[in-house]
C-alpha cells in the first residue's frame, strides 16, 4: 500500500518558493505518491490556465478526500486562496475580488441579503395569529491577517467600522493597531497536537530533515 501525499504550495499567490516546493515534493516521493506534484513545477501557471477556480476545488477536493497526509508550506498564500474561489455558490458561500474603493458597497450588498434583523414572527396563539417584531442581533466573524502582515490594517478597521452597523463583530481586534496575532496562523498553530496535525517553524535548510522525520512517523505501509 502506497501513502498518496497531498503537498500544499502557492501557485497564483506567488512562486517565491517553487524551488523549495519542488526539492520538497522530491523527497516526499521517496515516501509515497505525491498527488500534487504539479505545485513543484515551473510551469504550473501554464498547466492550470485553462482551470477555473471551481474545477481546481473538485480536483483538489477529490484529491483530499483519498488522500493519506498532508502537509502545507504556509510562508505564503497557497491552493487555499483556490479552493476558496471554487467554493463560491453565490448563497451560502460568496467569494469577491474587489477595489479597495468598492469594498463598502460590497459588504453592504452582502450583509443586505440577510433576512431584515427586525424579523415580523408570526405565532400561533389558540386560533389567533398575531405579529410581533424581535430585534435580532447578527454575530460576524471578520477574518484578517496579524502575523501574516499588517499591511491592509487601516482596511481592515474601516471595513470592522462598517460592519458594526450591521451587528456585532467577534473579532474587532483585528483593526487594533496594537493587535500582533494572526487569525489564520494561530488557527493552523493551535491545531498542533503532534499526532494527527504537526506543525513545525524551520529554516529552509532543515526542511527535508524535518520532513524525513514527520513522514518517518507514519507505520510502514508496505
Amino acid at each position: 500500500m502506497t501513502l498518496k501525499i497531498y503537498f500544499c504550495g502557492s501557485i497564483r499567490g506567488g512562486r517565491e518558493d517553487a524551488q523549495l516546493y519542488a526539492k520538497i515534493i522530491s523527497h516526499l516521493k521517496s515516501f509515497g505518491t505525491v498527488l500534487t506534484e504539479h505545485v513543484g513545477w515551473d510551469d504550473v501557471l501554464e498547466s492550470e490556465r485553462d482551470l477555473d477556480a471551481a474545477a481546481i476545488y473538485n480536483r483538489d477536493l477529490n484529491w483530499l478526500k483519498e488522500t493519506d497526509v498532508v502537509q502545507k508550506n504556509c510562508y505564503i498564500f497557497s491552493v487555499l486562496s483556490e479552493m476558496i474561489d471554487g467554493i463560491h455558490n453565490g448563497e451560502s458561500f460568496t467569494v469577491k475580488h474587489y477595489d479597495e474603493k468598492h469594498v463598502m458597497d460590497i459588504i453592504t450588498k452582502f450583509m443586505s441579503s440577510f433576512p431584515d434583523v427586525i424579523n415580523g414572527l408570526r405565532v400561533k396563539v389558540e386560533e389567533h395569529v398575531i405579529s410581533r417584531s424581535v430585534r435580532m442581533t447578527l454575530k460576524i466573524y471578520f477574518c484578517g491577517s496579524i502575523r501574516g502582515g499588517r499591511e491592509d490594517a487601516q482596511l481592515y478597521a474601516k471595513i470592522i467600522s462598517h460592519l458594526k452597523s450591521f451587528g456585532t463583530v467577534l473579532t474587532e481586534h483585528v483593526g487594533r493597531a496594537d493587535v500582533m496575532e494572526s487569525v489564520l496562523s494561530c488557527i493552523i498553530e493551535g491545531a498542533h497536537d503532534g499526532e494527527n496535525f504537526t506543525v513545525v517553524h524551520y529554516e529552509e535548510s532543515k526542511v527535508l530533515d524535518i520532513v524525513t522525520k514527520f513522514m518517518s512517523s507514519f507505520s510502514d505501509v508496505s
